[in-house]
């Protein structure tokens, strides 16, 4: 087991994922897929606006280079640990977990060819409660899987898992196998800013207890639960769930889309089929015309 350690300056908020325009007209067309779905008109009239921040940490995807550390994952043995804030390149295999424990520091790690195959739990598990951003190094493919059945089987339930926010940029690709329940799973928001993902899962594709915000390349999900998932109303996102751009493909056992709060589709184009119906959503819809396909 190798233990690397690098401090980290505070992260600093910098923007935020500003108003997302469209004309409102273009929830009639979910009309004509039987969706009747509520509308923010009332409250917010022709517009409607992305209660998601994004930081300077969700965007960086370059951090200079003498302030990166480098793991090659073929050297530990059965564990890769993180133990502080800052950035770590890896690469190589490993037959085991990344487990980061840097408490409430913001942690970067830049997948420049990972695969990893996890023993007795998740591939990637990130208990301390701080910011995790996943970057897919340009050119790359990246591959988690977890087990089947995990050893100390709680909250921590996905093979990618994150106590705290999780955010994914870059322009790489990403395998995402949950063997035993969710791809991707964040107690707090979850970020998809940039990248190619395919996610295939026992339950949830992703879930973000707080929030999902979409703004990806492309992303393929096929899981046994709903696909994209919220389930708290912790934050101000209130469990919204937001797609403003990507090529987007869900097939699920039970929703494609569950949301505990708004569900908004500005950009991009996502095609939605659940076992159970397509879309549950909690809170309001907005649906802009041309984005969204109900099989």
């Amino acid at each position: 087991m190798r233990v690397f350690k690098k401090s980290v300056d505070r992260e600093q908020v910098w923007c935020i994922c500003g108003m997302l325009a469209a004309l409102l007209a273009g929830t009639a067309l979910c009309l004509a897929a039987g969706l009747e779905p509520r509308t923010l008109q009332e409250e917010n009239p022709g517009e409607y606006r992305s209660v998601f921040l994004v930081t300077r940490a969700d965007l960086e995807t370059e951090p200079e280079a003498e302030t990166i550390t480098d793991v090659d994952l073929s050297d530990c043995a059965g564990q890769c640990r993180i133990t502080e804030g800052g950035s770590y390149r890896l690469y190589g295999v490993l037959n085991g977990t990344v487990l980061v424990d840097a408490q409430e520091q913001v942690v970067h790690l830049l997948f420049d060819g990972v695969y990893v195959r996890a023993v007795n739990g998740p591939a990637v598990l990130a208990s301390g409660g701080g910011k995790v951003v996943v970057t897919l190094c340009e050119g790359t493919n990246n591959e988690l899987y977890d087990s089947a059945s995990y050893l100390d089987a709680q909250e921590e339930n996905a093979c990618l898992f994150s106590a705290g926010d999780l955010t994914v940029n870059g322009s790489g690709s990403l395998q995402v196998s949950g063997y035993y329940k969710d791809g991707i799973h964040a107690k707090d928001e979850v970020k998809i800013l940039g990248g190619n993902l395919t996610v295939q899962a026992k339950r949830d594709g992703i879930r973000g207890n707080d929030g999902i915000l979409i703004d990806a390349q492309r992303l393929q999900i096929e899981s046994e639960g709903s696909g994209l998932h919220t389930t708290k109303n912790k934050k101000k996102t209130g469990g919204n769930i937001e797609i403003c751009r990507g090529d987007l493909w869900i097939h699920s056992g039970e929703y494609a889309v569950e949301s505990r709060g708004d569900f908004a589709v500005t950009g991009g184009s996502l095609n939605a089929k659940g076992a159970a119906t397509a879309l549950e959503i909690d809170g309001a819809q907005y649906l802009s015309e041309g984005c969204l396909t109900i099989e």
